[in-house]
């Protein structure tokens, strides 16, 4: 059986997150990826934690080994996020213990070793934080798992990640790239967005609001209105409530750029990209990571508005929306983290 502990420490700049485990050394080349979760006010980060066996090249079954085996461990950031904060500091820790409910004893021997730079060889979007082969930390791993003398004890991993305050929330490190923004002198497009001369045809919310175009753009622009169409048809009913929708995905179609709405709600970023996937908009990626960006904005606004939270989620869930879905589920623990926090001082106060 493995446990598994975290913590989180905050000082005026800086953030300490710090996650512990422990195994059997009998068993941990063999357990699965500890996994967990560092969260911040409306930011949330998942992380995957591994001790894996050091591989240089494939090795059959049948050819002897000739060195002992080698073990390592690796931080991988998981899960679905376009942009990550810089991080300052990963720090790991190990030690060794008799037992799995021991607590540190006085010469219990400390193993560290501390990085802020990703592996260069790994990929990208999935950058791993590994302890080197070589480094004593390392050694002291590989010793503790093959080594016949530390049979029966427990190996103890603290690893400690370290941001600065401001930047593990900012909205720059949410989503990486955007739309363009409408540009202020306005081409053939953009002035037929604008010159209500030309308007010839109307899109209307179920309600019956309408948003006056171009036929011609629409049937240029798209295939949905290519098939949906005809030379004597003068409207067509959308099913979204809100007109705004409407003109915002139609200039994107139009364009490709993003018309930003004065304030954006968990409604209008569904009906938004709703329409954008109705119309099978170019670039349909950007789009979302600009209507995400708003939305990662309200979210900071509102983040102590429970029921607003609860509906970006939703909506965040509807329209694939998830870095947008991440940041609600961090907002919410930290919501019910206050609230718990608020009891025990209560609790206390009164015994």
């Amino acid at each position: 059986m493995s446990e598994n502990k975290s913590y989180q420490k905050k000082l005026s700049d800086v953030i300490t997150f710090t996650h512990i485990f422990r195994y059997p050394t009998s068993h941990v080349a063999f357990q699965r990826s500890s996994l967990f979760s560092t969260i911040y006010k409306t930011s949330l980060i998942n992380w995957e934690c591994q001790i894996e066996k050091v591989m240089h090249g494939f090795i059959p079954l049948f050819v002897p080994r000739t060195e002992p085996q080698k073990f390592q461990i690796v931080l991988t950031q998981a899960g679905m996020r376009d942009k990550y904060p810089p991080i300052q500091r990963v720090a790991f820790q190990m030690k060794i213990l008799d037992s799995p409910n021991e607590d540190e004893k006085e010469n219990t021997k400390i193993y560290t070793y501390e990085t802020c730079q990703p592996d260069p060889e790994d990929m990208i979007f999935r950058r791993n934080f590994r302890t080197p082969e070589d480094s004593e930390f390392s050694k002291m791993i590989s010793l503790a798992l093959t080594d016949i003398q530390y049979r029966g004890k427990y190996i103890e991993i603290a690893i400690a990640l370290e941001f600065d305050t401001k930047s593990f929330c900012n909205v720059d490190n949410f989503t990486d790239g955007q739309a363009v923004p409408l540009p202020l002198e306005l081409g053939f497009k953009f002035n037929s967005l604008k010159n209500s001369n030309c308007h010839d045809f109307e899109l209307r919310t179920i309600d019956g609001i309408a948003f006056r175009t171009r036929k011609e753009l629409l049937f240029i622009s798209s295939r949905f209105f290519r098939t949906h169409l005809t030379s004597s048809k003068n409207f067509h009913v959308l099913d979204v409530q809100n007109p705004e929708a409407i003109e915002i995905a139609v200039t994107y179609l139009f364009t490709c750029r993003y018309k930003v709405p004065e304030k954006m709600t968990p409604k209008l970023a569904n009906e938004i990209l709703s329409l954008a996937c109705l119309f099978a908009v170019k670039r349909i990626s950007m789009l979302r990571r600009s209507v995400e960006r708003q939305c990662y904005e309200e979210i900071q606004k509102n983040y102590e508005n429970l029921e607003f939270i609860v509906e970006m989620l939703i909506s965040s869930k509807d329209v694939s929306m998830d870095n947008v879905k991440n940041s609600c589920v961090a907002t919410i623990i930290n919501y019910h983290l206050r609230e718990f926090d608020g009891l025990v001082q209560v609790s206390f106060c009164i015994r």
